[in-house]
């Protein structure tokens, strides 16, 4: 595509293909191409029509069924692209293709609302891969973008569980505090949050970066009394903290406290 565009000759590429599939209508391979080089110059009606006989001449390709369903969402037929969607998992594609499939198929449903539709659609791909980190974390990740904090947390939970690299499962358990924060456990997560900061190093940027996350907890409600009385509070289990101590100040100079 970006060869034809530079040299210009988009166009006339174009017009082969479909000199080739109007001399052979089942020429699967040209109906393919054509629907990818409409789509990707924003065509997506054409490419759409491309896919839908695309998809009818490759009758075991996967992929057709899903650039089809691509383009459908992109020109608002939502029902068609879910069948289409439904179609290309049904033809067992290789397993990276399978994974964002089931992604964006869940998403569709979360973003229409349709809940249930989109947990039947989570519910399928851990029966596919059980107990499998990375399809864990996708599912996760997709629920915590969407809005699905409940369900998003549950992952995460599990996937602190599962997986044995000691970096991912901080950022795992990071997730799990941030979440409950998002879901009205505030305190729960805050204390989370305490947990993880007494396992790091203090001199981590990761230790620097829950701290900050604690703060932001406070500072996004614009509760700056709030956090100077956690600093206080913290100070007097944590004598030495002598960043805390400054955090303290900080907050207490914000909040027209200078004396103290």
């Amino acid at each position: 595509y970006g060869h034809h565009v530079e040299f210009g000759t988009l166009d006339k590429f174009i017009a082969t293909l479909k000199e080739k599939t109007a001399a052979d209508s089942k020429d699967g391979t040209s109906w393919m191409l054509l629907g990818l080089m409409e789509a990707q110059r924003g065509q997506d009606g054409n490419s759409a029509d491309a896919f839908r006989q695309a998809e009818v001449t490759r009758p075991t390709d996967a992929m057709a069924c899903y650039y089809l369903a691509q383009s459908l969402l992109r020109i608002g037929q939502n029902e068609e692209a879910i069948a289409a969607f439904e179609l290309a998992i049904e033809r067992k594609p290789q397993r990276n293709d399978l994974l964002e499939i089931f992604q964006q198929l869940g998403r569709v449903h979360q973003r229409a609302q349709r809940t249930e539709e989109a947990m039947k659609v989570w519910s399928r791909l851990e029966l596919l891969f059980p107990d499998d980190p990375r399809v864990l974390e996708q599912i996760a990740v997709t629920l915590a973008e969407e809005g699905d904090s409940a369900q998003a947390l549950i992952r995460y939970e599990r996937l602190a569980k599962l997986v044995k690299d000691d970096y991912r499962r901080t950022m795992c358990l990071i997730a799990v505090a941030e979440l409950k924060i998002k879901t009205s456990q505030k305190d729960g997560g805050i204390a989370d949050l305490e947990t993880i900061m007494a396992e790091l190093d203090p001199d981590s940027w990761i230790y620097k970066d829950v701290r900050r996350r604690i703060d932001d907890v406070f500072l996004r409600s614009g509760d700056q009394d709030s956090l100077v009385k956690y600093y206080q509070k913290w100070i007097e289990s944590h004598s030495e903290d002598v960043e805390g101590m400054a955090r303290l100040a900080k907050f207490l100079a914000q909040a027209a406290r200078v004396p103290e």
